[in-house]
């Protein structure tokens, strides 16, 4: 990508996949063609789009790397 940042202000019962799909409709991309990860305590994970933010352990100011594929 361009390095460029989206920022989303979200609730905590949200699931990621809708995260996901609108970051890929703000960007114009397909969601199979972005991988989504976030980085937790000690190693980056892939994003599932049925987790919520909740069950991700994210917290405030949490960032989400966005790698298209």
């Amino acid at each position: 990508m361009d390095g460029s940042e989206i920022y989303f202000r979200t609730k905590t019962h949200v699931k990621i996949g809708k995260l996901m799909w609108t970051y890929c409709k703000k960007r114009g991309l397909g969601p199979e063609d972005v991988r989504f990860l976030y980085r937790g305590l000690h190693e980056y994970t892939r994003l599932r789009s049925d987790l919520t933010v909740f069950a991700c352990n994210m917290k405030n100011g949490a960032e989400i790397d966005a790698l298209a594929s």
